[in-house]
């Protein structure tokens, strides 16, 4: 009996004990908001929380968990968050853009596909999409990306833009494809700090200053390796970098595989520069999950989820809403989802119509290039027909009778 009564002893300061740190948690961390998240996204593959709050029998908490793996408040950190168009070559153009803006909304400001130089020149496609002109139902919204190797490259490039007037441009280190990595741009200037710290150096030119033009960051964790990041930290922390948009992939991967954020908590945690979140964010809850885990973040961007689901952003800016949520998936949202991509396509259309030069044939590659990512459950049979009209007008009719 004398050893029963010291195990039940033990067991008794032991409950009473965690239940009050519980408590002084709640009070001193905002514990629903924070402490419970953090604890959740560590430690749910032990099952530890469920049990210890079924042990401290603790109502509150023990429903934040629902079907989606989290249900707490962050309303407060939603109604911060920015959402930003990541920039997609061939897909998220001024047309995209003009016409998303218009027909679905909810970003906070779009990213142009990286212009460069090609034979010392900017390419013509590039001056158009970047051309004030060519984005005017996106005043202020419009954040230009240009990708470089070298100071002089940039140096040309930035110069062009802030004469069309733009003040803040954003730097590509992440394009993973090997046309580009080849060249040591994108991902492949992250193994070579140097290289890095020379294009950031330039970005502090007075010239610059003077204009006041601001530089942000788009990057990956390295090219060959995760861990390249790591020697890039001071350059980085010491620069005048205004922002960082991190996708936690490496070039190698491409889009493969899946994200790590285990490494963007790293990042996070050691570079002070605002960050944004970058990748596989298909959903709400993809979206929500990740301003959970980083709480800290300036916004998060969005590019393929985007394409698929034109509301994605809007969705969210609406806030956690149950109904919204629950409406997803059903015919309702399906037909006006349906109606709103097309409103869109007719948007596209009629702007594309006033710059393409090879006729009806260049029109309607163009136009057909989307459909690798819009409406991925759209019926196989009528995605099989759009693609496969080979006359603009009977393309035209096919997209139209979606609605």
């Amino acid at each position: 009996m004398t050893g029963m009564f010291y195990v039940m002893l033990v067991i008794g300061i032991v409950y009473y004990t965690l239940k009050v740190a519980f408590i002084v948690a709640y009070l001193h961390f905002q514990f629903e908001n924070i402490f419970i998240v953090h604890i959740y996204y560590n430690f749910a593959d032990t099952k530890c929380i469920f049990l210890l709050f079924l042990f401290l029998r603790i109502p509150k908490y023990t429903e934040f968990m629902d079907t989606t793996g989290l249900r707490c408040d962050i309303s407060d950190i939603i109604g911060r968050i920015k959402i930003f168009a990541a920039p997609l070559q061939g897909f998220t153009e001024a047309a995209w853009r003009n016409a998303h803006h218009t027909v679905f909304g909810g970003v906070d400001a779009y990213f142009t596909p990286f212009v460069r130089l090609e034979k010392g020149d900017l390419r013509n496609k590039d001056r158009r999409d970047v051309d004030p002109n060519n984005n005017i139902s996106l005043p202020g919204m419009v954040i230009p990306q240009i990708i470089a190797s070298e100071p002089d490259e940039l140096t040309t490039l930035a110069d062009y833009l802030v004469s069309l007037g733009y003040r803040m441009i954003d730097v590509n280190m992440g394009c993973p494809f090997p046309l580009i990595v080849n060249r040591g741009k994108g991902s492949g200037i992250l193994p070579h700090p140097d290289k890095v710290a020379a294009l950031v150096e330039c970005m502090a030119d007075k010239k610059f200053l003077s204009d006041n033009v601001k530089f942000s960051i788009k990057m990956r964790l390295g090219h060959l390796s995760p861990d390249e990041w790591k020697d890039l930290t001071s350059i980085l922390n010491d620069s005048c970098v205004s922002g960082i948009t991190l996708h936690p992939r490496i070039g190698k991967q491409q889009y493969k595989g899946s994200v790590d954020l285990d490494s963007f908590g790293e990042f996070y945690s050691a570079v002070n520069k605002p960050l944004i979140y970058n990748g596989d964010l298909c959903s709400v809850d993809d979206i929500r999950k990740i301003i959970s885990l980083f709480p800290d973040i300036k916004g998060v961007m969005i590019g393929r989820g985007l394409l698929a689901d034109g509301g994605l952003a809007a969705g969210f800016k609406s806030g956690y809403d149950k109904d919204r949520t629950e409406l997803c998936g059903t015919e309702m949202y399906r037909r006006e989802l349906y109606r709103k991509t097309i409103q869109m396509h007719s948007l596209m259309y009629q702007q594309y119509r006033t710059f393409i030069e090879g006729g009806d044939a260049q029109l309607l590659q163009k136009l057909k290039s989307n459909w690798e990512y819009w409406l991925p459950d759209l019926d196989k049979k009528k995605r099989k027909a759009i693609l496969k009209a080979n006359k603009l007008d009977a393309y035209l009719n096919e997209v139209n009778s979606i609605a």
